[in-house]
């Protein structure tokens, strides 16, 4: 590591005697100027030290002046200048040991200072002991963009030179870049219309030391981060300006975020000494989303902070996991960068079943889930086996409820079915919402749909209707032994568009129930082309049928005796044509049902037309003699003597 150098002195006035670099016209002034005398003198040491950045050129001047009284002028000083350039100024650059460095030049020997300055690193040997509450308070308004402090020298020279080493060496980049200091002066020095940040000057009429005590107790009032940074100035051996120096492009010029980065600090620090913290993870994350919200910033102490390395100095992973599942601020933060979803994996595997489901316990039973949680939650479909959610089911169900709310797919294992009822229709609940399409055993969950009478979507009457063999068959098998009349709507309405199907059953059944009679009278019609291309005797069960009566099933078997001639076709019409007399004279068949029958009923005189009774009878007479009846089994015809007779007068007219 390199660091440039110039000198300044006497020469026909004050002026540059040599340099190792080559600067703009701007800072090659600017440094002439505060070389220049400040008018510092002091009855034992006359040096002192002046920092300023050069914005022109990116770099930082530190720059230590001697009072040349070996010049017959008076007024005259030698300033050794060491201009340090931005890009070295990294975590082990240290502005302490530029003490060192600096060389009072011999008049007229001026060679060594146009070379350039190998730069190594070494221990720093610290002189003076300086009071911790002195450092924070100057601290504090360095880093403080209105401060502008002058101070009076009541120490010596060199007690200030170290004290503004160590105060640079702990200021983030930025901030460092708008600092000027100087240790010794007459007065308050100003460059343009740049004043210095602090200064010690020998006219100044304020003390250092009175003013630190009489704010002391207002220090207290101090962030703890600034407050834990100036503590390291006064120990050896600490890390707090290197990680400022590595945070220094993050950290900005922002007193916020580097107390953020003190407070961390602190707390690190605190962790490695005792192997653990007080501080719990959530807390670390609170400090960095509250001084880094924006996602793109503070990214390497973000991703310095959440690596596992450190976070498990502060709590164990499983609960820094939660931690960052449940955080409220997570949009501040990038998880790539510190493979949240790989550590998730890692839990697993590594630390096996019972610590991941306790990671989802966690999740789930938080108040809240940002959208990392939810992902963890969301990608346990592939991390967990048939055999993990088999488990998860049967002993950790509030789990398990859980991720397939968030992903149904999980259901595509059948083993759920299998549950007792109560948990089983919770989980058909979420499956109904979001059916799984590669679901492998939908034939047994049809069933249990059916038995259950659990509500059909209309998405899973589709998968059910492409994924069920035997649909219909086994609708009506259910049907056939139920107690309930009504299917549910969309297995009702789907069955309607199969009547083939629904007939092909019926031709094998010699006895059916009262919910089959409803239902195939309701969606049936007895004088369709499909009907009457059936065997009369396919319709024997529904005629036998003695625990369903009503107008619609004698309507039915009335307008179904009509589509053959043989002896099954006259049963049907007889008991269609007794219960329908007897409900006409009643005056109780709906209307909507006499349209039906109507077509099959005789037209009478105007003034007759209103007996719908004789127009049943001549109609059925009239069918009776077309298909060549027997006239003699006319007086057995239903059950009722009259009504026989007066058919059978009918059929003497």
């Amino acid at each position: 590591m390199y660091i440039h150098q110039a000198l300044h002195g006497y020469n026909q006035g004050h002026n540059r005697l040599a340099c190792s670099i080559s600067l703009s016209q701007k800072d090659d002034d600017l440094i002439k100027i505060l070389s220049d005398w400040s008018e510092y003198i002091d009855n034992k040491d006359n040096s002192y030290i002046t920092a300023y950045p050069l914005p022109d050129s990116g770099h930082y001047v530190v720059a230590k002046s001697w009072y040349a009284d070996d010049m017959d002028r008076p007024g005259c000083v030698w300033t050794h200048s060491l201009i340090i350039q931005e890009s070295i100024l990294n975590d082990c650059f240290d502005f302490r040991q530029l003490f060192e460095l600096f060389r009072r030049p011999t008049k007229g020997d001026y060679e060594f200072y146009s070379e350039v300055i190998l730069y190594e690193p070494k221990e720093i040997i610290q002189q003076y002991h300086y009071d911790k509450d002195t450092l924070l308070w100057l601290y504090l308004n360095l880093v403080s963009t209105e401060s502008r402090l002058v101070y009076n020298t009541e120490n010596s020279s060199e007690y200030y030179q170290q004290l503004l080493l160590i105060l640079i060496q702990y200021l983030p980049l930025q901030i460092l870049k708008r600092t000027y200091l100087c240790s010794g002066s007459y007065y308050g020095r100003k460059y343009s219309d740049v004043e210095f940040n602090l200064q010690f000057a020998s006219s100044a009429g304020d003390s250092l030391s009175k003013t630190v005590s009489l704010i002391k107790t207002s220090l207290k009032n101090a962030c703890d981060g600034i407050i834990s940074i100036c503590e390291s100035m006064t120990q050896k051996a600490t890390d707090t300006d290197r990680t400022i120096r590595l945070f220094s492009d993050e950290i900005k010029d922002d007193t916020l975020k580097l107390c953020a980065v003190g407070l961390l600090m602190k707390y690190l620090d605190e962790a490695i000494k005792n192997g653990h913290s007080q501080i719990k993870f959530i807390d670390i994350l609170s400090i960095i989303a509250t001084a880094f919200p924006e996602r793109d910033s503070g990214i390497i102490i973000k991703k310095t902070f959440c690596r596992k390395q450190i976070t498990s100095l502060f709590s164990k992973e499983i609960d820094t996991l939660t931690d960052l599942a449940i955080f409220p601020n997570s949009d501040s933060f990038d998880y790539t960068q510190f493979q949240y979803s790989e550590r998730i994996q890692r839990l697993k595997s590594e630390e096996g079943l019972n610590s991941y489901i306790n990671l989802l316990r966690n999740i789930i039973e938080s108040d809240f889930i940002n959208e990392e949680g939810k992902e963890v939650l969301a990608s346990s479909s592939k991390l967990l086996t048939y055999d993990d959610y088999h488990y998860l089911a049967n002993n950790e169900w509030p789990i398990f409820m859980s991720l397939i709310t968030l992903d149904s797919s999980i259901l595509k294992y059948s083993f759920w079915i299998d549950l007792p009822e109560s948990q089983f229709s919770k989980a058909y609940d979420q499956f109904r919402k979001h059916p799984v399409d590669e679901f492998d055993a939908w034939n047994q969950l049809y069933s249990i749909v059916l038995y259950r009478h659990l509500p059909i979507s209309k998405q899973m009457m589709e998968l059910f209707a492409s994924k069920v063999k035997n649909l219909v068959h086994d609708t009506m098998e259910y049907l056939n032994i139920s107690i309930v009349y009504n299917l549910e709507e969309y297995v009702y309405k789907y069955c309607i568009g199969k009547s083939y199907d629904v007939i092909s059953w019926l031709e094998e059944k010699k006895e059916v129930s009262a919910p089959i009679v409803k239902f195939i009278t309701e969606i049936i019609d007895p004088k369709s082309e499909q009907v009457k291309s059936t065997r009369s005797s396919t319709w024997l069960s529904i005629y036998n049928c003695d625990k369903y009566s009503t107008s619609e099933y004698y309507v039915f078997l009335f307008l179904l005796g009509h589509n053959w001639k043989d002896e099954n076709c006259l049963n049907y019409l007889r008991k269609g044509f007794w219960k329908l007399h007897q409900l006409l004279a009643q005056n109780t068949l709906p209307d909507y049902l006499w349209v039906k029958i109507e077509p099959y009923t005789e037209k009478l005189s105007f003034l007759q037309e209103w007996d719908k009774c004789k127009k049943l009878r001549k109609g059925i007479i009239r069918y009776l003699r077309s298909i060549d009846y027997d006239k003699q089994e006319i007086i057995k015809f239903t059950p009722n003597k009259e009504l026989n007779e007066a058919l059978y007068k009918l059929w003497n007219q």
